[in-house]
């Protein structure tokens, strides 16, 4: 019986989270409007989860490769800057819609 590799699963579904964020991504963008800054905070959340899919899926094709510590290293590196400007984006996000006028959203959101 052949052995299940890991990596091999993570990059599968890794993979398939950034086919479901690109589909999600392409109906988003055909009701774009620069008027709504909600509309801009969701498809940079969006772009920012694809980029961090991506990041994560080079990084699990290069565990095991000890010449490839570098590369690891650095997409490690943009996944997390991307999680957290994920993060950030679904603040901007939920403070446009949710809390509208809220001066302790924009405070946290600025912080």
């Amino acid at each position: 019986m052949p052995s299940i590799h890991l990596s091999y699963i993570n990059i599968a579904l890794n993979a398939f989270a950034l086919l479901v964020t690109l589909i999600v991504f392409a109906s988003c963008f055909k009701e774009f409007t620069k008027q709504q800054r909600a509309s801009i905070y969701f498809l940079n959340l969006l772009i920012s989860v694809a980029v961090a899919l991506i990041a994560d899926m080079v990084s699990w094709a290069g565990e095991g490769h000890p010449s490839l510590s570098y590369m690891i290293v650095i997409s490690n590196t943009v996944a997390a800057c991307m999680g957290h400007l994920a993060i950030i984006c679904f603040m901007g996000y939920l403070k446009e819609n949710l809390y509208e006028g809220s001066r302790a959203a924009t405070f946290a959101l600025h912080l």
